[in-house]
């Protein structure tokens, strides 16, 4: 199943590590060496981080054209 990954630039998600649980902004999103990666930023805080596990992604509708 392929999936635009695009759709998830931009979108607010929980982001856990450590026992903590932050939400995030995600930046951009990749495709390199069969993993998935995404690049995300704290809603509240600066810097931004390429995570691959740890998110919860926002469920998406799919689009129908």
């Amino acid at each position: 199943m392929s999936t635009d990954l695009s759709r998830y630039v931009g979108q607010e998600c929980r982001y856990y590590v450590n026992g903590l649980m932050i939400t995030v902004k995600i930046l951009a999103a990749k495709r390199s060496y069969g993993r998935t990666r995404y690049l995300v930023s704290p809603i509240a805080g600066d810097k931004s981080v390429w995570v691959e596990t740890g998110l919860d992604l926002p469920e998406l509708e799919k689009e129908t054209t």
